[in-house]
């Protein structure tokens, strides 16, 4: 990570998951076993987290933009196509 941290733990799920509160709660457990700091997610999310009273690791959402620096008329004419059939 670029921003002088080092990753502990990660884990990955479905595009769109619905969280449960148990699957946070590990997460924190296991953040904590590997003395992480805080756990980091993506604004999009930390929409779907469900509320989570434990405060002992702090839960922070980045948010990612994308900005296509090459191609950006042929993309957006892709998605046209896609959307707008």
């Amino acid at each position: 990570i670029s921003l002088g941290s080092e990753l502990v733990y990660s884990k990955r799920f479905v595009d769109h998951h619905r969280f449960s509160q148990q699957e946070i709660l590990n997460a924190i457990n296991r953040s904590k076993t590997r003395q992480a700091d805080m756990i980091v997610t993506t604004q999009k999310d930390a929409v779907r987290f469900p509320k989570i009273d434990r405060r002992d690791l702090p839960i922070y959402f980045m948010r990612v933009e994308i900005r296509i620096l090459k191609g950006a008329k042929d993309f957006q004419d892709c998605v046209r196509q896609i959307c707008f059939r």
